[in-house]
């Protein structure tokens, strides 16, 4: 059986004010940092075969940080990098609400329908995220693997797991340094162990970053 810990990376200072990042490649704040650290503690015995990652800076450091407990091969795949934002990126939600105000209440409400001005929807994240998460699988049969991503990606892939559409993307929370645990039974077939644990962050319910999402 293969294994899948999917985590999502540290908090970063986009995260913090609240500002839409996508693919900015934004580092690690000093909170981020410590958050991967203690998610590397968390994951230090957990036998991890090979580490695949977000090429962003953000993403990749997390991977980093968690592969000191481990000295497995760290795999960038472009495929895991965030939704894209186009014109939200950079701004504000307040920002957002204010100049593109029926758009935002899209994104929260139907987020399956809407894609932002030079930006992607969630059909094109779920088509290049499970693409290469199927090949991952195919892969590494019979292993542990971490993926280290991003808040959409994520919870689209959780989605995909749980056999959702992609209108329930809003149903998941993925706090910065969570993990989830995914068994594959087959290719078809997925059994959730874990959703958004962070509680080697403190406290049974997380207080990390909302996010700019």
């Amino acid at each position: 059986m293969t294994r899948i810990v999917l985590i999502r990376h540290g908090e970063t200072e986009w995260n913090r004010l609240g500002r839409f990042q996508g693919r900015t490649d934004v580092p690690l704040n000093q909170e981020g940092l410590e958050q991967a650290e203690k998610l590397a503690q968390r994951l230090k015995e957990v036998p991890l075969t090979r580490i695949y990652t977000s090429p962003l800076i953000r993403a990749r450091k997390t991977a980093e940080i968690v592969n000191d407990c481990h000295g497995v091969e760290i795999v960038p795949q472009e495929e895991l990098t965030e939704v894209d934002h186009g014109h939200w990126t950079g701004m504000f939600k307040s920002q957002v609400m204010e100049m593109d105000g029926e758009r935002y209440k899209t994104w929260l409400t139907r987020p399956d329908t809407l894609v932002v001005p030079g930006g992607e929807s969630l059909s094109d994240v779920f088509r290049r995220s499970v693409g290469v998460i199927e090949e991952i699988i195919e892969n590494n049969g019979g292993e542990t693997i971490q993926i280290c991503s991003h808040d959409a990606v994520n919870k689209v892939l959780l989605c995909h797991f749980l056999g959702l559409e992609l209108s329930s993307f809003w149903k998941f929370k993925q706090g910065n340094g969570c993990i989830n645990i995914i068994d594959v039974l087959d290719r078809n077939n997925f059994m959730i162990m874990l959703v958004n644990d962070t509680c080697h962050l403190g406290g049974i319910v997380d207080s990390t970053a909302e996010g700019a999402l």
